[in-house]
């Protein structure tokens, strides 16, 4: 006698890939925007990270509101932009971004200009 799997049993490995596969998403957006950011030097050059439900187009619309598009991330909803290193988050979040990466991978640990005591 051949016994089926349960649907309970199938809707967990269904949800069990969703989470795996959103989980690697994450991973990807982080490693590609740390790789695209490694390049050194010019503070003004970041990576706008917008939602990954968003299409390409709209988070290049979006980027260019804000700065001068220079490149793509290694995702679609990743895009390179010159911006004021001063206003640069302020503008990122106005139109839609969820955070942005500095050019030097050093600046994820380092205080924010406004932050900085002389």
């Amino acid at each position: 006698m051949k016994t089926s799997p349960s649907p309970a049993a199938g809707k967990a490995t269904m949800g069990l890939a969703q989470v795996a596969v959103t989980g690697l998403a994450i991973v990807a957006t982080f490693i590609a925007a740390t790789v695209i950011g490694a390049a050194p030097g010019d503070p003004s050059r970041v990576a706008m990270v917008f939602p990954p439900w968003w299409s390409a187009s709209r988070a290049f619309v979006a980027a260019a509101s804000v700065g001068e598009i220079v490149g793509e991330g290694g995702a679609p909803f990743v895009v390179i932009v010159h911006l004021d290193p001063v206003t640069a988050a302020r503008g990122a979040r106005r139109v839609g971004a969820l955070f942005i990466l500095g050019a030097d991978p050093r600046s994820l640990c380092s205080p924010a200009a406004s932050e900085t005591k002389l």
